[in-house]
């Protein structure tokens, strides 16, 4: 495999809305099928990122932006999920969703912040590459 095709990256930034979460889906699968991410993986991902916004858009007022990027590599695909969650709302990486996350990606681990209007979250994630 060829480094410099296979390093690639791709940034969105959405609306917090659940009809937006269709974006950020399309953009990631593009990315991996072109840089020739197997189907099989690309599905996971895809998959485990879904999961993940739809549970920030559940617990967000929809004032806040969605972001996710992804850094493709010889070796894996990296990314991470950005946004901000209403105050008091129960914490991401519970639930049966969050099993489906777990099963469907490499690593994954959620950083959240405080802030006056809620908790920024930062979910950061890690699928590593098979053959094509």
């Amino acid at each position: 495999m060829d480094d410099d095709w296979t390093r690639s990256s791709a940034m969105v930034t959405v609306t917090v809305a659940p009809h937006r979460v269709g974006v950020i889906r399309a953009m990631l699968e593009t990315l991996l099928l072109r840089v020739d991410f197997s189907v099989e993986s690309t599905f996971d991902l895809v998959v485990a990122v879904t999961e993940i916004c739809d549970q920030i858009v559940e617990r967000s007022d929809h004032r806040h932006s969605l972001t996710c990027s992804v850094i493709t590599g010889p070796h894996a695909a990296d990314g991470e999920i950005r946004g901000r969650v209403e105050a008091g709302r129960r914490h991401l990486g519970v639930g049966v969703g969050w099993q489906v996350v777990n099963a469907s990606v490499d690593h994954v681990d959620v950083a959240g912040k405080d802030c006056p209007d809620g908790r920024d979250v930062v979910v950061s994630f890690s699928k590593l590459r098979e053959p094509a």
